[in-house]
């Protein structure tokens, strides 16, 4: 569901604003259902209108563990802000990404651990 909102963000983005803006057109059903789902999991994170770089955030606590999920030991880089500030409330909280473009920033993640823009939403659909 939200792969086809981001999908066609990124692919499409200008066209798709462009399009809601000047034509009229609504968002397709499936575009409808990935920007409904974002509102409702992603927003919160990805603010402003950058669509995230303003905010500071703890990874994959909502549903699930990023870490457990992973399946590898915590290494340094997942200390994330504590890595700068040592404030222990500070452990894996990192800087929300830009969306826009987001698909000229590879690897994926704050480990690199993902290579695919897919791969990526596919494990964010999770959290």
């Amino acid at each position: 569901m939200l792969s086809p909102f981001t999908y066609n963000r990124r692919r499409r983005r200008s066209l798709v604003l462009a399009t809601i803006r000047e034509t009229g057109r609504t968002l397709w059903a499936d575009e409808k259902a990935g920007y409904e789902l974002f509102k409702t999991n992603c927003a919160s994170c990805y603010i402003g209108w950058a669509l995230g770089g303003l905010s500071i955030e703890k990874t994959g606590v909502r549903k699930q563990d990023y870490f457990k999920l992973r399946g590898s030991p915590i290494t340094e880089v997942d200390n994330g802000c504590f890595n700068i500030t040592k404030q222990e409330q500070d452990s894996q909280f990192f800087k929300a990404l830009v969306l826009p473009d987001i698909e000229l920033t590879f690897p994926c993640f704050h480990d690199g651990l993902v290579d695919s823009l897919a791969e990526a939403v596919r494990i964010m659909e999770i959290f």
